[in-house]
């Protein structure tokens, strides 16, 4: 069987990699943030650039994608509203790691970024840093979809109740970052 999520809010990304200071990334941020002279509007761009590729998920074969990871977690929250959070932890199986995301665009990084960051597939905002408002750019997609396949033990959860939890995890969880405005999906258990 198959979960279908077809969002009904925008998707913002946001990969965990660029928490880890080993990350090539992040080494490249650092090393433009630590300047101690001013910083260009050159590197400014670059810093955007790093951060917007760097927060994607992306593959070079599959382009933008959802990690399976994120998907069980949004079933676990959605799960534990009703109590059945174990359920979902003993009694689904993922066929893969990723989730293709669908949208109508272009699929590598390069063209995905635009002219300086001129993209629709391009979020800037300013987000609150250590009591800080800062700059922050982030992968969006406006108008998305992404199927993976799962399989569930009818033994620990039953059809119905999967069901139920996986329209609710769409509804009132959400997955990307910023979930209180997006991320939001119909989820739908197929096949």
């Amino acid at each position: 069987m198959r979960i279908e999520m077809i969002g009904t809010a925008p998707l913002l990304m946001h990969n965990v990699r660029l928490a880890d200071d080993q990350d090539p990334y992040v080494k490249a941020i650092k090393k433009l943030t630590a300047k101690k002279t001013k910083k260009t509007d050159d590197d400014k761009m670059e810093i955007d650039r790093l951060s917007f590729a760097g927060g994607m998920y992306h593959d070079d074969d599959l382009g933008p994608y959802l990690p399976a990871e994120n998907i069980f977690r949004c079933l676990m929250e959605a799960g534990s509203l009703t109590r059945s959070g174990k359920k979902i932890e003993r009694g689904v199986i993922f066929d893969g790691t990723r989730a293709r995301l669908n949208y109508d665009g272009p699929r590598d990084l390069e063209t995905l970024w635009g002219d300086d960051g001129a993209s629709p597939f391009v979020d800037r905002r300013m987000v609150a840093v250590q009591r800080q408002r800062i700059p922050r750019v982030r992968p969006i997609f406006p108008d998305w979809s992404a199927t993976i396949g799962v399989e569930i033990d009818p033994q620990v959860i039953d059809f119905d109740e999967f069901e139920d939890i996986v329209a609710k995890a769409g509804r009132l969880i959400g997955i990307g970052d910023y979930r209180r405005f997006y991320g939001k999906f119909e989820g739908k258990v197929t096949g």
